[in-house]
C-alpha cells in the first residue's frame, strides 16, 4: 500500500469473484446433499437388502453422474460383497423394477444409472470440480 497507488479494485475483482465462486460450489454441494436426502425419503417404503443399500448408499456418495462408468455386475460384486454375478445381476434387476435404477446400454456394456435427473453418469461430463 505504501509503494503502490492505493487502489484496491484488482484486489475487489478478485475478491468478489472469488466469493461467487465459492457460493456457487457451496450450492452444489447442498443440493446433492439434498438430492441424497430425497432420494432416501422417496423410497423409505421400498425394501431393499443390505448390499443393494450398501451400493446405493456408495453412487450417491459419489455424486451427481460422478460414479464412473456407472453401475455393473463386476462393481456391484465388490462394493456389496455379493457372492456371484447371478446374484448381482438379480439385485440390480430388482432395483430397475422398482425404478431405482436405470439399465442403460446392452451385452457387455450394460450399466446401469439412479434415476435421479441430472445424476446419470456421462462420459464427457463437465463438473463444477474441473
Amino acid at each position: 500500500a505504501q509503494r503502490g497507488t492505493g487502489d484496491v479494485s484488482e484486489w475487489l475483482v478478485w475478491f468478489i469473484n472469488t466469493f461467487a465462486e465459492s457460493c456457487q460450489i457451496s450450492q452444489h454441494l447442498i443440493d446433492e446433499a439434498l438430492a441424497r436426502t430425497r432420494f432416501w425419503i422417496d423410497h423409505k417404503d421400498v425394501s431393499l437388502n443390505p448390499r443393494q443399500r450398501e451400493m446405493l448408499t456408495r453412487m450417491l456418495a459419489a455424486g451427481a453422474g460422478k460414479f464412473a462408468g456407472g453401475m455393473t455386475p463386476r462393481k456391484y460384486m465388490a462394493i456389496a460383497k455379493a457372492n456371484n454375478r447371478l446374484t448381482a445381476n438379480r439385485d440390480l434387476s430388482d432395483l430397475v423394477g422398482k425404478k431405482i435404477l436405470a439399465r442403460k446400454g446392452a451385452g457387455r456394456s450394460t450399466y446401469y444409472d439412479l434415476t435421479i435427473p441430472g445424476w446419470a453418469w456421462v462420459l464427457d461430463r463437465k463438473t463444477p470440480d474441473s
